[in-house]
């Protein structure tokens, strides 16, 4: 079994309140009211860790969508919300996507591509099971921080790894990290993202835009 390691952080307020423990780095529960206010939270975490992913909080909140994708463009951070509610690393096949009012769609889009899944939420799992491509699920809404795993019956992948760190709390863990499975080499190649795009009608940015879907 491959695993994929993503370290994480919630409602972070300080970037030194974290240390490196994985090359990819989950940002969740952030403001979504004061963009500028995690500029140098982005900029010191862009210089550290390989991929940043950021996801603040209210995912459906438009305003202030534009400050957030300039800044996040100049950092090289990828940034969830609403209208892009998913991203996908085809080198490691793996996606994250939020929850939102589409992620059945694009849990079925990353499900067909054969990707593992990482759900960024509020909340801790409410449905289960949800789509075996699900992996991991980090939720921001908790009072200390947490990880464990949750059963799946009737799934070949049983759990489901779950895990919240709440920035300045008692339990915080500056070095937090989720081991999540991945697609093993036997299992093949998924289906071509260019027909499941399309017969879903979404298009995560993992894939040339095409101007005909929204």
């Amino acid at each position: 079994m491959r695993y994929f390691h993503i370290q994480y952080a919630n409602c972070l307020k300080r970037s030194e309140h974290l240390i490196p423990s994985a090359p990819y780095l989950v940002l969740s529960g952030m403001s979504w009211n004061m963009p500028y206010n995690n500029d140098h939270i982005l900029s010191d975490c862009a210089k550290r860790w390989g991929t940043v992913i950021v996801a603040p909080e209210p995912f459906t909140k438009p305003e202030l969508l534009h400050e957030w994708q300039a800044m996040t463009r100049h950092y090289d951070v990828r940034l969830l919300h609403n209208n892009q509610p998913s991203y996908g690393f085809m080198t490691e096949q793996v996606a994250f996507t939020i929850e939102s009012d589409r992620m059945k769609d694009h849990l079925y889009y990353w499900k067909m591509l054969k990707y593992s899944v990482c759900v960024i939420a509020k909340n801790r799992p409410y449905q289960i099971p949800l789509e075996s491509s699900v992996k991991a699920w980090i939720y921001s809404n908790s009072p200390r921080s947490v990880k464990f795993h949750i059963g799946r019956k009737g799934f070949q992948d049983k759990t489901m790894i779950c895990g919240s760190n709440p920035d300045e709390t008692r339990t915080f863990s500056p070095t937090a990290c989720l081991e999540m499975e991945v697609k093993k080499e036997e299992e093949g190649e998924g289906a071509e993202p260019e027909l499941v795009a399309s017969a879903v009608g979404i298009r995560p940015p993992s894939l040339p835009p095409n101007p005909l879907l929204q």
